[in-house]
């Protein structure tokens, strides 16, 4: 019923999914930090000295504490297997949001040099954007999952049957469509393709050009790898 740290990159996707409340594995108790009576700790969506899971185990946001121990259901489906989160939430990309500017938050407290969370500095600071960089991959690759968008820690790229590879087809020209772009080097923790590498923009035109090829206008930001119509229901859209 429980396993130990070290955790593959997918048992940390779902144990993180599960934490910020975003799971298909349904609602429950966050593992929270032993030390979160302390008055040091903050709250994240409630939830005071909130765990989040790395590799090597559970870290809190707020102190050293760490605990190598998760219950394995939270990993997995009732038939055994590894746990992706493909349920469609409604709340989820909302809920997202809210949790994403919450961790970046954080990340400015940690970068404050006389924040009061952080007397010591140095080390500290750096564990912590090593964590709110951990969570908020998470959370982007939850919530592009919630697009159709694949880019869960041990499997290959690849989107649903909605998007079509440029090298496939293009849209007609001037009709406002979804792309799909690669982007490299993200490095701002605030970028929705933070550690994940993919970004849905959410209109764009392709163009033709002189030389016969086509380009997709407004996006300018990064390689547009796959396209799909627009979509109806705008609160299940990426900004």
């Amino acid at each position: 019923m429980w396993i130990k740290a070290p955790f593959t990159p997918a048992q940390m996707q779902t144990l993180n999914e599960y934490q910020f409340g975003v799971s298909d594995h349904g609602p429950g108790h966050p593992f929270l930090c032993g030390k979160n009576d302390e008055g040091h700790h903050g709250t994240i969506d409630g939830n005071r000295g909130l765990l989040i899971a790395t590799l090597s185990g559970w870290r809190c946001l707020y102190c050293d504490h760490n605990q190598i121990e998760a219950f394995e259901p939270f990993t997995k489906t009732h038939e055994g297997e590894v746990r992706w989160g493909d349920l469609v939430i409604e709340a989820v990309p909302g809920k997202i949001d809210t949790l994403i500017d919450q961790l970046v938050e954080r990340l400015l407290q940690a970068n404050q040099p006389a924040s009061p969370f952080f007397a010591e500095k140095g080390s500290a600071r750096q564990r912590i954007q090593h964590l709110v960089g951990i969570a908020l991959e998470s959370l982007y690759r939850r919530k592009l999952a919630y697009e159709g968008v694949e880019t869960r820690p041990g499997r290959a790229f690849s989107v649903n049957e909605q998007w079509v590879a440029v090298d496939d087809g293009l849209p007609p020209v001037g009709r406002e469509v979804q792309a799909l772009c690669r982007l490299s080097e993200v490095t701002n923790p605030a970028h929705p393709a933070f550690a994940v590498g993919y970004h849905i923009v959410r209109t764009t035109r392709f163009s033709a050009l002189p030389s016969g090829s086509f380009m997709a206008e407004s996006v300018g930001c990064g390689q547009v790898t796959h396209w799909r119509h627009e979509r109806i229901n705008e609160n299940a859209l990426l900004a």
